[in-house]
């Protein structure tokens, strides 16, 4: 069966397109042609789709070399082939330069229907690596956007070391990167502490065929800054031989300090923890031994056991939040009376430690939505907080307020302050502060305490002259049916 072929000729002759036709047809096509003599009537058909075209090189109100340019400045790569029937040689290299890809003498038609045969091959193979270079060009755009987008160094290295290709977060880390003396950097031992040998850096590993997985050491940059990463690098393969190699740094110092953190926080977990306990079993071995104690003992082990509890349940909140599984059940509650229930459960713990517990209640009551069982512990924990940090004889002022569509509770003590440091990190889970003289806990009360407040579409803010001068907290809810106002 003839291969169906669609033919656009550009010809001022009807019997030189059948003459054309013929021979593609004698060729072992099936042509479908469509004759124009004009730029117009040409541009108007090349809205459709052709095979192939075939030009003649001389015409009265059209050529084809004028037909060969307008194609291009169409952006048409379709097999163009220019028919001519007195033109030779010269005219016919003069064509090929200009970009036809053949030349026919209609004196020599038994060359037209292998010259079609042969341009449309070669068409399909264009087309072909044209693409596989869009496919290329786009994979190409894919791997830059996502090494740019990449938050830590990516480098490719030659397999000297010589930097081939870095990405801008090296720039960001390694400040500057010389392609031949990047090495100016010197990698330590996580360990030790001793220099790497070159030899032995992942990217010099990797150039020996290694994949290379996280390995930690020290890079001490050019600024004499020392940065503890995690580095993993891989061989770049190109015909199963290795051509180049990629590295990868993770800054780690973050890391690092959470684990001291993580290490703070079980130190002083299993202190506190341990703390009431002792004191729980010491008094009822004591009244075990002098019944006249047990009431002594009684009470004493219920303030521990009370504290213990509240840690516990910290412990707990802190989980469920962190988890998103903290869950509010609100209704109508008065601020103030939540309030005044917190300060009644500490007040025998202010009493024992000789600091004076002041209420100001509001002129009216403090309607708020809340989950009020997390809202009085929130407040017995805020409380609790600033009576730890009071001296004896000190005072802790809990005051209630109403205004601008607001309930504010104000807490203000007298006690150890706070510098701007500890303000920052004062509403942080798990900021365990590191100065000697304070005092114990796990310090995740202040920490649940802003994000159950802010669930209550409220805010918690703190503020103190400085060290020694005393620390207000300050809390405030929507009132009942009301919007918190913003920018305050």
């Amino acid at each position: 069966m003839d291969e169906p072929l669609r033919v656009l000729v550009v010809d001022d002759s009807a019997d030189d397109a059948l003459l054309l036709a013929h021979a593609l047809r004698g060729g072992g096509y099936a042509p479908v042609i469509a004759r124009v003599d004009t730029a117009d009537a040409m541009r108007e058909a090349l809205r459709e789709p052709w095979d192939v075209i075939l030009a003649d090189y001389t015409m009265p109100r059209f050529s084809g070399p004028a037909a060969l340019r307008l194609a291009q400045e169409l952006g048409i790569d379709l097999p163009f082939i220019m028919v001519s029937g007195k033109q030779g040689e010269e005219t016919a290299v003069e064509v090929m330069r200009a970009g036809a890809h053949d030349y026919v003498m209609k004196s020599n038609l038994s060359r037209l229907a292998p010259a079609v045969a042969r341009e449309l091959r070669e068409a399909a193979l264009r087309a072909e690596r044209q693409g596989i270079t869009a496919s290329l060009e786009r994979e190409r755009a894919f791997f830059t956007s996502a090494i740019e987008l990449l938050p830590f160094p990516i480098i490719f290295n030659d397999l000297e070391g010589r930097v081939l290709r870095a990405n801008r977060a090296s720039y960001t880390f390694f400040g500057t990167i010389d392609p031949n003396e990047w090495w100016s950097a010197t990698l330590l031992s996580a360990e030790t502490r001793v220099p790497v040998p070159r030899g032995q850096w992942p990217m010099m590993r990797a150039a020996r065929g290694e994949v290379v997985p996280a390995v930690e050491g020290i890079m001490v940059l050019s600024d004499g800054r020392e940065v503890p990463v995690l580095s993993y690098s891989a061989p770049v393969y190109l015909n199963d031989e290795v051509v180049a190699t990629v590295v990868a740094f993770q800054e780690i110092s973050a890391l690092k300090e959470a684990d001291r953190a993580k290490d703070r926080f079980l130190a002083v977990l299993s202190h506190e923890l341990r703390t009431p306990l002792s004191n729980i079993l010491g008094w009822v071995k004591e009244a075990r031994v002098e019944p006249a104690l047990i009431p002594q003992a009684l009470e004493i082990i219920q303030r521990n056991a009370e504290t213990q509890q509240r840690m516990l349940q910290n412990l707990l909140d802190v989980s469920r939040l962190l988890h998103g599984k903290l869950k509010l059940r609100m209704a109508l509650s008065d601020l103030w009376t939540l309030a005044e229930e917190a300060a009644d459960a500490l007040r025998a713990v202010a009493e024992l430690r000789h600091i004076t517990l002041a209420l100001e209640p509001p002129p009216a009551p403090l309607p708020v939505r809340a989950d009020a069982a997390r809202l009085r512990e929130v407040l017995v924990n805020v409380l609790d907080n600033a009576l730890k940090y009071t001296d004896p004889d000190g005072t802790v002022t809990l005051r209630g307020e109403q205004g601008a569509g607001r309930a504010a509770l104000t807490i203000c003590d007298t006690g150890h302050g706070m510098s701007a440091a500890q303000l920052e990190t004062l509403f942080k889970l798990f900021a365990l502060p590191e100065r000697p003289d304070a005092a114990a806990g796990l310090h995740l009360s202040m920490g649940l305490a802003k994000a159950v407040v802010e669930m209550h579409d409220g805010r918690i803010t703190a503020s103190s002259p400085g060290l020694r001068q005393g620390a207000t907290v300050h809390i405030e809810l929507p009132l009942a049916g009301m919007a918190l106002p913003t920018g305050e």
